[in-house]
């Protein structure tokens, strides 16, 4: 969120909102590193397991006030994640070269897929081909 709102401040120098729009993804792109800030993140969440039931899986009731939250300061931007997470997992094909060793597991906002463990590409059930005697 620092990110998007220092994106918003005016330069000492007015450039094209082109200009510092490709400046900012290039920004995003090479400089901030997504696992690093989801890590800090998580450190930050208190240790009391209850809450990470609460939020990974039992009573969804805190989660959803907090989307909630979230979708009020910033509408549409959930949205936009969403069919930006969908069309990525949608991406993640298996690899050809691969023997595969599937097993089932269930993506959060897809549904369930098939992972590879070896080379962890994910396949819906439509996807494997009748096994014909």
């Amino acid at each position: 969120m620092y990110v998007l709102i220092e994106s918003l401040i005016p330069n000492e120098r007015m450039i094209r909102r082109e200009t510092r729009d490709r400046i900012w993804e290039s920004f995003l792109q090479k400089a901030v590193f997504l696992p690093y800030l989801l890590q800090r993140f998580r450190e930050q969440l208190p240790e009391n397991m209850d809450f990470y039931r609460i939020i990974i899986g039992g009573d969804n009731t805190s989660f959803d006030k907090l989307y909630n939250a979230y979708n009020n300061v910033y509408p549409n931007f959930s949205e936009f994640t969403d069919n930006r997470f969908k069309e990525y997992v949608s991406s993640v094909k298996p690899f050809k070269s691969c023997d595969h060793e599937w097993h089932k597991v269930k993506v959060h906002k897809i549904g369930d897929r098939h992972e590879c463990r070896k080379c962890l590409g994910l396949a819906k059930e439509e996807d494997f081909e009748p096994v014909s005697n």
